[in-house]
């Protein structure tokens, strides 16, 4: 049986970070993997390869410890670049979407009123980053 290769060399320095983050809060490897009801041995597992860092452990992780996660990665990466032209791709996207909305209209599946309601609902109730399901197509209505 082959053994298990270390930990991928990109994963070090996230594996260092987190170590010293943990022990910054005043806690150990082996107190953080009991507080989330994980092998006490997880931690190991991570360096030796015998297990993969998942990015939804690491965020549990964070927020056992009490460090949030843009924090931790602007620390393992920088802040992320300042700009204040838009990315050349959103125009683009901005077409699409007008397009799309063009088509939403023109087809019958919403008035102008109810398209621009449910753009507001959705932009006041912000992303949803937590659902993994996926939403059903629109119905399609009737011609008039």
């Amino acid at each position: 049986m082959k053994s298990p290769e270390p930990a991928d060399e990109r994963i070090i320095p996230v594996l260092d970070l987190l170590r010293k983050k943990i022990h910054e809060q005043g806690f150990t490897e082996p107190e953080v993997a009991e507080a989330l009801n994980w092998r006490e041995t997880y931690f190991e597992d991570l360096r030796s390869g015998t297990r993969g860092l998942r990015i939804d452990d690491l965020v549990s992780i964070l927020d056992a410890i009490g460090i949030e996660a843009r924090a931790f990665f602007t620390e393992l990466y920088g802040p992320p670049p300042k700009s204040t032209d838009p990315p050349a791709e959103l125009a683009d996207l901005a077409a699409v979407v007008d397009r799309i909305t063009e088509l939403l209209i023109e087809n019958g599946h919403f008035t102008a009123g109810e398209l621009a309601r449910t753009t507001a609902a959705h932009v006041a109730r912000g992303p949803r980053l937590k659902t993994k399901t996926r939403q059903a197509p629109l119905p399609a209505r009737p011609r008039p």
